[in-house]
């Protein structure tokens, strides 16, 4: 059957010429809203249905990545509760921001997004004899990561546990303006600077409540397992 596919795909006459009262069709394929039955040739017919049958797949794919409830919906990271805490739903800290791993989102995104990783890697790669090259400056794999986790976001603004709280958590603690990350929220690529401030204020709570119980227990025990101290930071402008 794939033989045929190609066959007729391309065929000299499966598309219209220049001259030809149909030429239109040419431009159809590029159109979501034409049906491939309303085509009369079959190259921009066999194209349309191709592209409407991958806009479709993907689709699901990001939204399956966008969802709680199915394996992997763990990057649904909420900044407060509000008093709230459905069990689906995961409080941000400083182990999860810690585990943020680049490499571990590519993998993730091939096995769980196969064809949106397919289809980014053409978008953001260059190529040399037919191969993808892996350039050192703008690494195609962290292009299609940034890439995914907007389009991610894009549909869920609570999906943001991928990519957008930490990268939201390091413009705030890189002090960038507060204008540059509203137009990088905007761009789907961080959260809101307010969703950042809330999700800091959860972890100095979480984490005051961890250091206290850990004293409470070394005391109890009579022993004295460590101690933080802060220093008195000052920052002038």
């Amino acid at each position: 059957m794939s033989d045929i596919i190609v066959l007729v795909y391309g065929h000299k006459h499966s598309a219209p010429s220049p001259s030809s009262p149909l030429y239109s069709e040419r431009h159809a394929l590029f159109s979501p809203s034409v049906s491939p039955a309303e085509i009369f040739h079959a190259r921009p017919s066999l194209f349309s249905w191709a592209t409407n049958l991958v806009a479709t797949h993907v689709h699901r794919e990001i939204d399956q990545l966008s969802r709680t409830n199915v394996p992997g919906g763990e990057n649904h990271l909420r900044a407060s509760t509000n008093g709230r805490r459905p069990d689906h739903f995961k409080l941000v800290t400083w182990q999860a921001l810690g585990e943020f791993n680049i490499s571990a989102l590519c993998e993730k995104y091939k096995v769980r997004a196969p064809v949106s990783w397919y289809m980014t890697e053409p978008m953001a790669a260059s190529r040399k004899g037919g191969v993808f090259i892996v350039k050192k400056r703008r690494p195609h794999p962290i292009v299609q990561v940034g890439a995914i986790s907007s389009f991610i976001l894009s549909r869920n603004h609570f999906a943001n546990g991928d990519l957008a709280m930490a990268l939201g958590v390091w413009h705030f603690a890189a002090k960038s303006h507060i204008d540059v990350k509203r137009v990088y929220s905007r761009f789907g690529n961080i959260v809101s600077d307010n969703t950042v401030r809330k999700a800091l204020d959860s972890m100095t709570v979480s984490s005051l409540s961890v250091l206290k119980d850990s004293v409470r227990a070394a005391a109890e025990r009579g022993q004295t397992e460590w101690c933080l101290i802060l220093d008195n930071v000052q920052h002038t402008t």
